[in-house]
């Protein structure tokens, strides 16, 4: 019986103690917990939902490489085709050169050739003249009584000798303008080709170069 009363005296100063103590009250004491409903959800980890956004992300870096590849494809072609008008360029300027070359060739055999029908022309003449004179020379002559028909009169003889002399000039004149007017046909036709070789490059060019036309050069 004393025991038991010792033991709930003892009780009792604890219990005493526990209540002083518990007057004793912390600052931390008055936090709060956030009530269930105002607590953001829980991040808890999805497999799932993780590969999904994986998958999304590589279908746009997919989308990216394949509009990086059309990009490269049509720079190749641009490319390719500005190559291959640079060859054609440059295959046109050799060909104007060689035209341009040819045509300066045969301007100066056409100038050779005026100079060489000037010449003709002027030698004609002065055969003209002088085969005028022989005639007026033969008009003036008096024959002799009897001329010894063995041989013929000097006058006769100047006057055939001029006529043979005017034929060949003639004969010549004639190879002569036949001759210039071959080369003169062939010189319009070198002309007429390099004209027509020369406009095809400027309107390709034109067409083939929005942004800046190519003339090649015809030096």
């Amino acid at each position: 019986m004393r025991r038991r009363q010792k033991v709930k005296e003892k009780g009792e100063e604890e219990e005493g103690e526990v209540i002083e103590n518990s007057q004793i009250r912390s600052p931390l004491m008055n936090f709060r917990s956030p009530s269930k409903h105002q607590r953001p959800p829980p991040q808890s980890f999805s497999p799932k939902r993780e590969n999904q956004e994986l998958e999304r992300k590589n279908q746009e870096l997919e989308g990216k490489i394949h509009e990086l590849e059309g990009g490269s494809k049509e720079l190749r072609r641009q490319n390719d085709a500005m190559m291959r008008h640079y060859y054609e360029a440059a295959e046109y300027k050799g060909k104007l050169k060689k035209a341009l070359k040819k045509i300066w060739v045969m301007t100066k055999k056409k100038s050779a050739m005026d100079a060489e029908m000037k010449a003709i022309k002027k030698l004609q003449h002065e055969l003209k003249g002088q085969l005028k004179n022989y005639q007026e020379q033969l008009k003036s002559y008096k024959f002799p009584d009897s001329p010894p028909l063995s041989s013929p009169s000097s006058s006769t003889s100047i006057l055939h000798t001029a006529e043979n002399n005017l034929e060949e000039v003639k004969k010549l004149k004639s190879v002569k303008e036949s001759n210039f007017k071959k080369r003169q046909s062939s010189v319009k036709y070198s002309l007429l080709t390099y004209n027509k070789s020369h406009g095809s490059a400027k309107k390709t060019y034109k067409q083939t170069s929005p942004s800046k036309t190519f003339i090649p050069n015809s030096k």
